[in-house]
């Protein structure tokens, strides 16, 4: 059977402001683990900058580690250049699982 996972995605012009909410964010996140979800990914992509700040929560977090080839640390990790949802991460994601 395969692990159930939400990838969602923000743009925003102001990454460091997105982030003041990063640990209310991390508890939402956790709250629809609930249903059922092994992974939920929360994409902040910074528009300007051109990268995202990648929001992790569950118990496969050694797959985002291997799909990205970073360490998750305090839920989230920042993947430079990073901006499609369906080109850049849940193509590596998928990978990682296999």
């Amino acid at each position: 059977m395969g692990v159930k996972v939400g990838i969602g995605q923000v743009e925003v012009f102001d990454l460091q402001e997105a982030l003041e909410m990063k640990e209310e964010i991390l508890r939402e996140m956790e709250k629809k683990r609930e249903g059922g979800y092994g992974l939920i990914l929360m994409m902040l992509t910074d528009i300007i900058k051109e990268g995202t700040e990648l929001l992790a929560v569950g118990e496969k977090l050694d797959v985002v580690e291997r799909a990205f080839g970073k360490k998750v640390k305090d839920g989230s990790v920042y993947l430079e250049g990073v901006m499609s949802r369906k080109k850049q991460v849940v193509p590596p994601v998928e990978k990682a699982f296999g």
